[in-house]
């Protein structure tokens, strides 16, 4: 995972899906060391966007407008404690921080 500098942010360990089988965050690590005191994020599945890495034959994900202290500063969970995904205010609350970052995103409202 980068942003649009190209600093890398960590990367995704799993996906949350909602009740209708759609993608609803990637769970992304950041920090610790060899894989120790990793933090889990959950960023919106539509904050992140797919990109082709041009000097190379892959691809990688971005995030826009996050930087390695805005990542530090949101609220995160270790790996053995999962936030309760199916919590409207857990939601709520992980959306609004992503959209600050991207206030020009589309909102980030549970698909019904």
């Amino acid at each position: 995972v980068k942003n649009e500098k190209a600093e890398d942010l960590g990367k995704i360990e799993d996906l949350v899906m909602d009740e209708n089988g759609q993608v609803r965050y990637a769970a992304i690590s950041f920090g610790g060391f060899l894989g120790f005191n990793d933090k889990l994020f959950a960023v919106p599945f539509k904050a992140i966007h797919i990109k082709h890495d041009p000097g190379s034959s892959t691809n990688y994900v971005q995030v826009n407008n996050v930087s390695k202290a805005y990542l530090e500063q949101a609220e995160g969970f270790p790996s053995d404690k999962w936030p309760t995904f199916t919590d409207d205010e857990v939601n709520k609350k992980i959306d609004a921080y992503w959209l600050r970052a991207n206030p020009t995103s589309t909102t980030l409202p549970r698909d019904k």
